[in-house]
């Protein structure tokens, strides 16, 4: 082969590799219309964050897992600004849906949970006040210390 032929050969092979990889570049942030994406947006599925599926059926709340969250349902903005989905309602193919969670009350109120989350619960005990007069009582009442 002549020079000329191996330069022009090569350049085409450049420019395809190249054109690949814009194609891939471009194309990374682009899902396929063939699945619902379901983000755990802070929850997890078997240790992964992400889920798809060919159903058009939301899936159930329990998809994901948070520790001391409840899901909610899901949402097409993580922030829940977006269009909110529940339980078992249609969705189109190719939609993202992120979890959507809520403080699970009664896991802060078990023993040992109630400081993991200081800005949402405030627990503390204070003891009983004594009454103002006697009249109520007050002489059976233990002393103020």
């Amino acid at each position: 082969m002549e020079k000329k032929t191996i330069a022009i050969i090569a350049v085409i092979a450049v420019a395809i590799v190249a054109i690949a990889a814009a194609a891939v570049t471009m194309g990374g942030g682009e899902k396929s219309k063939d699945y619902v994406y379901y983000y755990g947006n802070g929850g997890t599925l078997g240790g992964e964050t992400t889920y798809q599926s060919t159903s058009t059926v939301c899936e159930e709340n329990d998809l994901f897992t948070r520790e001391d969250y409840i899901c909610t349902g899901y949402n097409t903005k993580a922030d829940g600004s977006g269009t909110a989905y529940s339980e078992g309602a249609n969705v189109m193919l190719g939609t993202k849906l992120y979890a959507q969670w809520k403080v699970d009350d009664e896991s802060y109120l078990s023993v040992g949970t109630q400081n993991k989350h200081p800005d949402k619960y405030n627990l503390y005990w204070e003891p009983p006040r004594r009454p103002p007069s006697t009249s109520m009582g007050a002489e059976s009442w233990p002393p103020i210390l």
